[in-house]
């Protein structure tokens, strides 16, 4: 009998794109699955219509909560689960018909302790949507510790193949009860960061599955609503992640990905308006006074000209234009 799989599918007010994760999840290839949707104290339709699926269906099983952070819903949803194995997959998003069935193949095939899909992303407001599920030519390739880091801190595109999230992933529930691993209740957002890496440091590899299989949508609004908090929320995620690292030079480029998303965050089109305050408060932070666009460049991936042009107007202390050239694009 094929292995029991967890989606834990934690559920926020999402009412208008529930049913095309749901559905994205009972279509796949692989159905011995065990589908946990948590409600976060949903006040939309929500709630209603992840009990018309439990009704549906009995892989589905629904837990509603009152209004909890990220990583208590997300606990909640790990301390439910009886799978051998364990994915998480947004409310928001959806995932190709072979998503579990690729990343299941590549964790036991293999015999790794953790397994990543690519994933495409899209934001709402814009209508764009995602119908690439394969790629041709897809080269599946194990890891590293080193490698796995190096390599999700250089690329800096969406679709690339490694980021620090725990969707788009499948884990092992003995390594999770194990180590007893759980998301930090204390962290709002960013919350997949430090799980990973407890993660990460006791496993030995770390398959990818090179096809672009999970979805994942964008939404301006709740973007905005983390503004104020986001410098000082991603700084402690990345210097978290530091403690894990003994590799000086992966230190570095963890650094240097830091300044990028610090300034890319507050420059590009989701920024409503320029805040010289927090550029400025980015601009004192040690990492920045560390980071040199030489070394930048010689250490990140796939970077294109647009992103070098970028960090060569931070580095030059024009963030107001990067800022305006990003609003006139819109």
């Amino acid at each position: 009998m094929s292995d029991l799989i967890s989606v834990i599918v934690p559920v926020s007010n999402v009412e208008n794109y529930l049913k095309e994760c749901v559905d994205s999840i009972l279509a796949q290839n692989y159905s011995n699955l065990e589908i946990i949707l948590v409600d976060d104290g949903s006040y939309d339709g929500t709630a209603k219509l992840c009990d018309e699926y439990a009704l549906r269906d009995k892989r589905i099983k629904v837990i509603h909560e009152p209004d909890l952070n990220n990583s208590a819903i997300k606990n909640i949803g790990l301390k439910s689960a009886t799978g051998k194995y364990i994915t998480f997959i947004n409310g928001g998003d959806y995932v190709a018909d072979n998503y579990i069935e690729r990343l299941h193949h590549g964790i036991t095939y293999f015999d790794t302790d953790i397994a990543f899909c690519k994933y495409k992303k899209y934001y709402t407001s814009h209508n764009e949507k995602v119908y690439e599920n394969y790629l041709e030519n897809s080269k599946n390739y194990l890891l590293n510790f080193d490698e796995f880091v190096s390599n999700a801190f250089c690329l800096e595109e969406g679709e690339n193949a490694i980021t620090c999230s725990s969707w788009r992933t499948l884990f092992k529930m003995e390594i999770i009860k194990k180590w007893n691993i759980s998301f930090d209740e204390k962290i709002e957002i960013w919350e997949d960061i430090r799980f990973l890496f407890e993660y990460l440091k006791v496993c030995l590899s770390y398959y990818v599955v090179d096809e672009y299989m999970y979805y994942l949508r964008l939404d301006e609004m709740a973007e905005q609503k983390y503004n104020d908090k986001y410098i000082d929320i991603k700084i402690n995620a990345y210097r978290d992640v530091e403690d894990f690292i003994k590799d000086e030079n992966i230190k570095g480029i963890i650094k240097f990905n830091l300044i990028w998303n610090l300034f890319y965050h507050e420059l590009s089109s989701i920024s409503t308006y320029y805040d010289k305050n927090k550029v400025n408060k980015i601009y004192s932070l040690d990492e920045y006074k560390n980071f040199k666009i030489k070394t930048y460049i010689e250490n990140a991936k796939n970077k294109s000209f647009s992103s070098i042009f970028f960090m060569l107007l931070i580095k030059m202390k024009m963030p107001h234009l990067v800022w305006k050239l990003n609003r006139e694009k819109e």
